[in-house]
């Protein structure tokens, strides 16, 4: 079978459910109500993505969530926690410094490898 008469098949019968679903909405009284094939339907044809619903709260907890995250990464006072936290946010660690020996070393090693590499061309 040719890909394009399977994909003429799908996109008929996905129309026949569509007009399905229509006409069941309409007996039920649901008409308005949107569902989960039309949305993907609708995210299909137009190639655009469709944002999720999240509700004001949710929205909040992760914005909360998030400045937790930015406090503790920046080491600075954390916000006011939410009642419902499930783990303490860790403390920051103070950031670990090269000292001058060590980079000494690493700079010999490093010009010992260069020199074998052109040894060995």
């Amino acid at each position: 079978m040719d890909i394009t008469n399977v994909i003429a098949q799908l996109e008929q019968q996905r129309e026949a459910i569509d007009k399905a679903l229509a006409a069941l909405r309409e007996v039920s009284g649901a008409a308005s109500a949107r569902s989960s094939v039309t949305r993907s339907a609708a995210v299909a044809d137009s190639g655009a993505r469709v944002p999720k619903k999240r509700s004001a709260q949710a929205r909040k907890r992760m914005a909360l969530a998030q400045k937790r995250r930015w406090a503790a990464l920046k080491g600075g006072a954390t916000a006011a926690p939410a009642a419902n936290t499930a783990s303490p946010a860790k403390p920051a660690t103070k950031k670990r410094r090269l000292s001058a020996e060590g980079r000494k070393r690493i700079i010999e090693a490093a010009k010992k490898r260069w020199a074998a590499a052109k040894k060995a061309k």
